[in-house]
C-alpha cells in the first residue's frame, strides 16, 4: 500500500494563474513564468484546490476520492504523488511545513 507523506502543498505565492476550459481540457497560463500548461480534469481540480489554500496530501486525497476521478483509492494515491511531483517540477506547487 502506497502511503503519501503528510505534507502540505500550495500553489507558489508568486504564481498568477489564468484558466481556460475547452472540451474536458483545461489550459492554465502562469503569468510569472510565461508557461502554459494543458491539464486533464484531475490535474485541474488539484491545482484549483491548492490555489485556494494549502492542503495536506490526505485532504487532497479526500477531496478527489470521487468516482469521476478514480474508484480505486490506491491508484488515486499514486496519481496524486505523481501530480504533486509534476507540479513542483513545473514550479507551480511547493510543499510547506505542516
Amino acid at each position: 500500500m502506497t502511503v503519501l507523506a503528510e505534507l502540505r502543498y500550495r500553489v507558489r505565492p508568486v504564481c498568477r494563474l489564468q484558466w481556460e476550459f475547452w472540451n474536458d481540457e483545461y489550459v492554465v497560463f502562469e503569468e510569472a513564468s510565461g508557461q502554459t500548461h494543458q491539464l486533464d480534469p484531475l490535474h485541474a481540480f488539484v491545482l484549483q484546490l491548492l490555489s485556494e489554500e494549502a492542503q495536506t496530501s490526505s485532504a487532497v486525497l479526500q477531496a478527489v476520492s470521487e468516482p469521476q476521478f478514480a474508484p480505486d483509492v490506491l491508484h488515486l494515491k499514486a496519481q496524486l504523488k505523481t501530480i504533486f511531483t509534476e507540479f513542483e517540477a513545473a514550479g507551480l506547487l511547493e510543499s510547506v511545513a505542516p
